[in-house]
């Protein structure tokens, strides 16, 4: 499996990594906005949070298009940045990668999509 996600073209990569962050966001905005009403020590007040699953679920997903914007733009970025990473450390040879290797191509990709996405968090 690894070594045919080696074989995919960079906007397969990009492609793959929208996706991966669409499907993120869209499974756990709720937990997010639950999270950010607990740490407001609103979760239970008020009954607030039984109020929105069972009178207004949608608002469960408020800040749903931001948070979509950030991870979408985050995965489509780490994907193809690790696979080049990985590219470069095989010398372009389709091999299984070492768990180091792994571990080195990722944090490569993650530190590199954080010069970009670092600022949207401020946004």
């Amino acid at each position: 499996m690894a070594e045919s996600l080696q074989n995919l073209t960079p906007v397969q990569t990009t492609i793959l990594g929208s996706l991966t962050g669409f499907i993120d966001v869209s499974c756990t905005q709720w937990m997010l906005y639950s999270k950010t009403l607990s740490q407001q020590s609103a979760l239970f007040a008020n009954g607030s949070f039984f109020k929105c699953v069972t009178q207004q679920p949608g608002r469960m997903y408020r800040g749903y298009t931001t948070s979509l914007l950030n991870v979408c733009t985050l995965t489509a970025l780490q994907f193809p940045l690790t696979s080049a990473t990985t590219a470069f450390i095989t010398k372009g040879e389709t091999r299984r990668l070492t768990d180091s290797e792994m571990c080195v191509s990722a944090f490569a990709g993650g530190v590199a999509s954080g010069f970009v996405c670092s600022p949207l968090e401020l946004v």
